[in-house]
């Protein structure tokens, strides 16, 4: 397996990146753990499901190093973690798992592998606002980043009610291979974020 990618941001949070190319047994001997610890993975069916839960272990095993941490979930479904006690953003997508961790901030992040047939679903996360603002450059990348971006600022706000297409607005932006960006949710609140381009996902998260 690639080693984890860990960055510290000038925010403080910390941004994890874990590529899963190994099998699932692989993972399951490299995560260590014994098997009191384990009742939750076996109880999984889905072979994807088992890598995704896998994965994100190691990535925060690499993250903490030696100090235990223990993740949970709110009545709303949104992770945070205990021992230490830390706010948490959590994706994945395809091969990649990437989190978000911050000490005391309320954060958000998405990763994306590229859908070819995005566009298929546009009225589902665009409002009118948005698809007038970047009609003339409206393209893959642009679509991607902004479906990271509201899938972001839902997971901050970590409310199950919330609509991604009408309650949250992301400003007009200029698309890069990184760049920042605005976001407004319920036209009131601000949130910064940066996306990151590559050659196989998109990345947004909130600063």
């Amino acid at each position: 397996m690639k080693p984890a990618s860990i960055k510290k941001l000038p925010n403080g949070s910390i941004l994890g990146l874990l590529e899963m190319n190994n099998s699932t047994a692989e993972m399951l001997k490299s995560l260590n753990w014994e098997q009191s610890k384990l009742n939750a993975f076996h109880s999984l069916r889905s072979e994807k499901k088992k890598k995704e839960w896998l994965g994100l272990r190691l990535l925060l095993g690499e993250i903490f190093k030696k100090q235990s941490f223990d993740l949970k979930y709110n009545d709303q479904g949104k992770p945070f973690l205990q021992n230490p006690d830390h706010n948490i953003s959590i994706s994945h997508s395809g091969k990649f798992i990437c989190v978000l961790i911050n000490e005391s901030k309320e954060i958000g992040i998405d990763i994306q592998v590229f859908k070819p047939n995005i566009d298929k679903g546009i009225g589902l996360f665009m409002n009118e606002k948005e698809l007038k603002d970047c009609a003339e450059n409206l393209n893959n990348n642009a679509l991607h980043i902004y479906w990271g971006a509201k899938e972001s600022i839902y997971k901050l706000v970590g409310l199950q009610q919330t609509n991604i297409k009408t309650d949250i607005y992301i400003s007009p932006f200029v698309v890069g291979i990184h760049g920042k960006l605005e976001g407004r949710y319920l036209t009131e609140k601000i949130i910064d974020l940066n996306y990151k381009i590559s050659s196989e996902y998109v990345l947004v998260y909130t600063v």
